[in-house]
């Protein structure tokens, strides 16, 4: 049995390209789901997370773009559109979570006992 070695070095971005675009969503909005995640609490306020990450497979061309060059690498496959999806609802779901983070509410990820900071 014989592993293929990949050069990561060779195959990641040279520079943090995404750094230089400007972010899509608007500060009010921000703001409005950061406060509805507050008062609704980490389960209910996942909900809305399924429109914004829809919103961007649809309409974000270049973030459609970039993940599916990653997955690609990481799958080791052409990622279908239900791989494009999850990943961005999954980084959707991250930027949610560090909402309650950095508002040190770490009870909504369980047991307080077990998540500690």
């Amino acid at each position: 049995m014989t592993v293929d070695r990949v050069d990561f070095a060779a195959a990641a971005p040279k520079s943090a390209e995404w750094i230089g675009y400007r972010e899509r969503g608007s500060l009010a909005l921000l703001r409005f789901m950061a406060l509805l995640s507050m008062r609704l609490g980490r389960k209910l306020s996942r909900i809305p997370l399924f429109g914004i990450a829809t919103y961007f497979f649809l309409f974000a061309p270049r973030a459609r773009r970039h993940s599916r060059r990653y997955l690609r690498r990481a799958l080791g496959r052409e990622p279908r559109a239900r791989d494009r999806f999850r990943h961005i609802l999954y980084f959707a779901t991250t930027i949610h979570d560090r909402v309650f983070l950095l508002n040190e509410k770490y009870e909504a990820f369980g047991s307080p006992s077990r998540v500690k900071p």
